[in-house]
Order: C-alpha cells, then structure tokens, then sequence
C-alpha cells in the first residue's frame, strides 16, 4: 500500500514537472505575441497591419477599381455590342435557312399533291369522257341531231315519197274499225309533218300549235298496239310501224317549246264602272266618263305580272352588281 501510494506521488511530481515546463513555453509564446502585436512599436504588430490595409484601401484598390471601370466602359460595352450583333446575324441566317429551307419543302409537297391531283382528274375525264365520241356520232347519225338533220335537208322530198306511199286510197268494201284507227294516226302524222315543212315564215318551229299537234300524234301512236286491233292480220307490222312513230316522237319530245307560246287573254282584263265616273280633261266639257277598273281575272293576271317583275328586278340586281364586280359595267 505504500508502495502505490509512492508512486502516484512520484506520478503526480512528474506530472506538475511536465505543466510546469509547457506552461513556461506559453507564457514564452504569449510574451512573444504581445511584443508583436504591440501598439507602442511603430512599425509593428497590428499597427503595422493596420497601416498596410489602409495603403491598400488608399492606393492599389482605387487603382484597381480605376482600372477595371476603365476596361468595362469602352471595351466591355464595345466587345457585347460587337457579340451580341454577330450572335444576332447568326440567328437571322440560321433562321433565313430555314424559312428557304420550309418553303422548298412546302412547294414539293404541293407540287406532288398538284400533280397527284391532275393525274387522278385525268383519268377520271379519260373514263367519263371515253364514250362520249361514240355517243356524239350515234346522235349525229341516228340519234335526234340526224334526225333533224335528214328532216331539214329534203323536208319537200321526204314528204313527197312519204305522201305518194300513203296516200293512196284504201279499198274496204265496209267500215273497219282497224282502218279507222290508222286513219286517225296517219292524218295526225300528216297534220304534224306538214307544220313541219309549211309556212317558212314561222318564227320558232316548235311552238304551241306544234305542241298540239304533237300531242294529237303522241296519243294516236299509244293505240297502235296489236292489242287495241280486232283479229290483226300481221301484229307484226303493227310492231314495226308503232315502234318507228314512237321512236319519232320521243325524238320530237326533246324539243323546247315555251308553253306561253300563241296564249291569249280567257277573258277581258279591265271593265268600265258605271258606278263611278271621272271627269275628262279639256276646253270643251264633255260628261263624266266611267272609270276603268280591273276585272277579278285582270287582278290574277296582274299580280302574276308583277310577281314575274320582282323576280326579274332580283335576278337583274344581282347581274348588275357581279357585273360592276368585275369592271364590265359599262358594256
């Protein structure tokens, strides 16, 4: 036991020997440091430090900073104006090369379609359109065209064959019911063909009196039918000679005929009115004249008139305005 308590004393000597000689070494250091950091040495310590900062502050700071403004205000400014101006003129080229290049694009892709187009249009006229010689020959031959065209070139001859054929006087011992019947057709055929060929002077061939006459064919020709005869003898030339005049008259039936044509006035349009009178104008004085009214069917026929006047004022308002529209007013 005293032997422990030897050595931790002899421990705690050695210990109080060793912070002893490390505080001498600090209170060295310490005695250094505020020799160094003395403000009674001129030259020295913080005063030395102190002076050097405000040197600095007085003189190179201010000519740094004298400088660096001297580079930025003409050099700096000059140099981004110069940048930004060479940044922009390449974004202006970059973006020309590609408006060019957009726009060559556009036009191929149109130019495609354009064409994709027309050759489809073509095709669609070649195959709507590849009968249409054919059809244009068979009407100038035996269509309505040749028909009138045979018709207007020897009118006179044609007649005059068809007459010296026809009008040979039928031999029947009796009445027949059957000769009645193509009687009434072959006197309609010839009423209608001499209206044809007669009277040069007529304005329009195919006028109202033209539509009677037709008409009056067109109904004899529906009762040539081997069914409309008693115990035909040859139905088969009934066939033929029905089949050829309803063959004309659907050709005749293409004609325009202007249905007011020849029409006049069913009754009167205006009336005198007994129960009122007028006064006529003059030197001399003559007695009260009745006053002109319309009739009830002159009333009808004069809202037509203007109803038809409305119509034509609307259709030439707006003739008149697509004209102006285009410059050709004044023709």
């Amino acid at each position: 036991m005293a032997t422990l308590s030897d050595q931790i004393k002899s421990n705690l000597v050695a210990l109080t020997g060793e912070f002893a000689i490390a505080g001498k070494k600090v209170i060295e250091q310490l005695e250094k440091l505020k020799r160094e950091i003395s403000l009674n040495k001129d030259g020295e310590g913080l005063h030395k430090i102190h002076k050097q900062l405000k040197e600095l502050h007085g003189v190179a700071v201010t000519e740094a900073l004298s400088a660096a403004e001297k580079f930025l205000k003409p050099d700096a400014y000059k140099l981004r104006d110069e940048t930004i101006e060479k940044l922009r003129g390449q974004v202006d080229k970059e973006i020309e090369n590609a408006k060019k290049l957009m726009i060559k694009q556009a036009q191929k892709i149109y130019v495609t379609s354009v064409r994709d187009l027309l050759t489809e249009y073509c095709k669609k006229c070649h195959n709507e359109l590849s009968s249409l010689p054919q059809q244009i020959t068979d009407d100038l031959t035996s269509g309505f065209k040749g028909f009138m065209k045979t018709l207007e070139g020897k009118p006179t001859s044609v007649a005059t064959r068809r007459r010296s054929v026809t009008d040979q006087p039928v031999q029947t011992p009796t009445e027949d019911l059957n000769v009645d019947k193509l009687t009434d057709t072959k006197k309609a055929f010839d009423t209608l063909l001499t209206h044809l060929i007669g009277n040069g002077n007529r304005q329009y061939n195919y006028d109202n009196d033209f539509f009677k006459k037709y008409d009056a064919l067109k109904i004899a020709v529906e009762n040539l039918d081997p069914s409309q005869f008693t115990n035909p003898s040859h139905p088969e030339l009934l066939d033929a000679v029905g089949k050829g005049l309803r063959g004309f008259t659907g050709e005749l039936e293409k004609a325009y005929i202007n249905m007011y044509d020849s029409r006049v006035f069913l009754e009167d349009l205006t009336k005198k009115d007994e129960t009122v009178k007028t006064a006529t104008s003059g030197k001399s004085q003559s007695p009260n004249e009745p006053q002109i009214i319309l009739t009830p069917y002159g009333e009808k026929c004069s809202k037509v008139c203007l109803t038809v006047l409305i119509n034509l004022h609307d259709y030439f308002g707006r003739l008149r305005i697509h004209c102006e529209s285009n410059g050709f007013s004044k023709k």
